[in-house]
């Protein structure tokens, strides 16, 4: 719209909302809908306790850092979507949704990859921009479908993933994948 096309970030905002909160239904595959028309919310295990509903503020203050697993099906992308909602709404972070499933085959970095993220959406900045606010911690990172990489790639980036959460800490990183 308008409002969000004047301001760079709020462009990538809504670009982003508008792209992840619409998703296509098994009864009418050809039409996609509000996230919200068929969204049901789940109840998520961390550390044994329960979170019925889970949102993004209750993951939050339980840990700064999610692997959300589930069987086909479960909707671990549908609560991915909630989530980046959420995460605009809702804090003061900002959310870079990763598709893992489209890197198959492609040399990636993490870095690259969010920089990749942002500029997709609109929001073209430098990997010095990206640096700095990665250590003020200013992202949620939301990595979708961590089982659909090959398992070269899977290794690739669980040992990237490591070292990129050490190195930036303040940030918040919510991965899902089935449970193997």
């Amino acid at each position: 719209s308008d409002v969000c096309s004047s301001d760079p970030y709020e462009g990538y905002l809504c670009a982003l909302l508008d792209r992840r909160s619409r998703v296509r239904s098994f009864t009418n595959p050809s039409e996609p809908v509000n996230l919200y028309k068929i969204f049901v919310p789940l109840a998520v295990l961390v550390d044994g306790k329960t979170l019925p509903k889970a949102g993004i503020l209750e993951l939050g203050a339980e840990s700064t850092r999610a692997l959300i697993t589930g069987s086909a099906g479960s909707g671990k992308t549908m609560m991915m979507r909630h989530l980046l909602i959420q995460c605009v709404a809702l804090t003061d972070k900002t959310p870079v949704y990763i598709e893992l499933r489209q890197i198959k085959g492609r040399e990636f970095d993490l870095l690259a990859e969010v920089r990749r993220a942002l500029s997709d959406g609109g929001l073209v900045v430098d990997e010095g921009y990206v640096t700095l606010a990665l250590n003020k911690g200013h992202f949620c990172l939301l990595l979708d479908g961590y089982d659909e990489m090959t398992l070269s790639l899977r290794k690739r980036l669980a040992s990237e993933l490591e070292a990129f959460v050490a190195t930036y800490p303040k940030n918040w990183f919510l991965i899902t994948s089935r449970p193997d």
